[in-house]
């Protein structure tokens, strides 16, 4: 803990390289220096205990079995399979699975965990859902683009602590592998033109015009969005409404 804070304090305090390194000259580096160290402190201080990636697959699962087995009482008619909750034949599934940020993380996640599905007895995610939909989501969790790894690789170490972080899975990755698995469904993604305030090194993490990409490239229908705003806002924005609004019209004849 004592080096990642000096390791901040250095690069931060007062180094204009840094700035340029991220994309931006912001200026009063001796200040921004001591907040991020102040931040770091806070992190590893308050996450001491937090739940792990795991349970927060955990946690969406356990979500997503309740209201499953609930549907009819909550009046959800979206259709498993070829059958709606009535026991009606119907098309294709209506329920959108996605989420924004470390939720959209967790989303790409499980639906490549035939396990997480089978231990619950629920159908595997091609026939629950009928499209995929995410925004602004953390879909690296290493390297790329010609990014520094020590950076990357100490984000991720933050966040989720020095053991977990090397069994934190990165969809943009595993898909890049090959996808084996993956949901044959509709996909949308919507990322943000500066994802974290045009500090480009920050956006190793926010991957969804590559995943889209690769995506394309397994023959898997997708889509990439892109609207003028940045991930800290975008949920209250004007733009993100219109985009959602055009592209759930569009979704509603992929998904058939």
């Amino acid at each position: 803990l004592l080096a990642r804070l000096l390791l901040a304090g250095a690069l931060l305090g007062g180094s204009s390289a840094w700035f340029e390194l991220c994309g931006r000259d912001v200026g009063g580096g001796e200040a921004f220096g001591t907040i991020l160290a102040t931040l770091v402190l806070l992190v590893h201080i308050g996450g001491r205990g937090c739940a792990s990636f795991g349970d927060m697959q955990g946690d969406v699962m356990d979500a997503i079995q309740f209201m499953v087995a609930n549907r009819e009482r909550l009046g959800l008619e979206f259709q498993i399979g070829g059958e709606t909750a009535g026991g009606k034949g119907g098309g294709r599934p209506r329920l959108i699975l996605g989420g924004y940020s470390s939720g959209g993380h967790v989303c790409a996640t499980i639906v490549r965990r035939p396990d997480l599905w089978g231990d619950r007895l629920l159908p595997p995610p091609s026939d629950l859902a009928g499209a995929m939909l995410y925004v602004s989501p953390v879909l690296a969790t290493r390297a790329r683009g010609g990014k520094p790894a020590w950076f990357t690789d100490e984000v991720v170490r933050m966040v989720f602590g020095r053991r977990a972080a090397a069994s934190v899975p990165s969809p943009l990755h595993e898909v890049l592998d090959g996808g084996d698995g993956h949901p044959d469904v509709p996909h949308v993604l919507v990322g943000c033109r500066n994802e974290v305030f045009g500090l480009t090194l920050m956006d190793t993490f926010f991957a969804s015009e590559e995943y889209s990409d690769a995506l394309d490239k397994l023959g898997i229908d997708s889509r990439y969005r892109s609207v003028e705003s940045d991930h800290w806002s975008v949920l209250g924005s004007s733009a993100l409404g219109d985009a959602l609004g055009e592209e759930l019209d569009a979704l509603r004849s992929r998904m058939g």
